[in-house]
């Protein structure tokens, strides 16, 4: 990936993307018919606007691994990969999985386990059950409601790209005022 393209970033418009762009804080306010960005942010009380391709920005996004930690999202502690096993199967309790490290590591659903993968940079949603097996599914490993999932990544503005690797994003957490706190 040499540069940023509106595929990289389009999914994240909706949910109130920051981006920088020639070294200041905007927020995507509109995406035009030739996919320019129209960015907007406020000096002094006023507001400024300005107009350009998506390859002059860099949006401002958390790395992947925040899929596991406790983050706050409207207003209420939550672990991402938990809340993606919830909307795959919503009919079910999710709890953390945690580890023999006492990190998290996905999240556990009655006899299964659930989990983000990633392998050179793309992200998987895996189940992983000997349970399910037994009880004859024909494909364990399907997640349903992936494009669900994947919105909600997007909403959380969670990089799941591998862009901030590419140095095409800048991590949020690296901002000296986070805009999406």
């Amino acid at each position: 990936m040499d540069s940023l393209e509106l595929k990289d970033i389009a999914g994240y418009f909706p949910y109130g993307l920051h981006v920088f762009y020639r070294r200041e804080l905007y927020k995507c306010v509109a995406l035009n018919s030739s996919a320019d960005i129209k960015l907007k942010r406020t000096v002094n009380g006023d507001p400024v606007t300005n107009t350009c391709s998506v390859d002059e920005v860099s949006p401002v996004l958390y790395p992947l691994d925040d899929i596991y930690r406790t983050v706050i999202h409207n207003g209420e502690e939550i672990i991402p990969i938990v809340e993606c096993a919830k909307i795959a199967m919503p009919r079910y309790d999710c709890v953390p999985y945690i580890n023999e490290d006492g990190v998290t590591a996905g999240a556990k659903i009655s006899q299964t386990s659930f989990t983000g993968r990633v392998n050179e940079g793309v992200l998987s949603f895996v189940w992983s059950s000997f349970y399910l097996c037994l009880q004859g599914w024909p494909n364990p490993g399907l997640v349903p409601n992936q494009y669900q999932l994947f919105d909600y990544l997007h909403e959380l503005k969670i990089d799941f790209r591998g862009l901030i690797e590419a140095d095409l994003a800048v991590n949020a957490h690296c901002v000296r005022v986070n805009p999406y706190q």
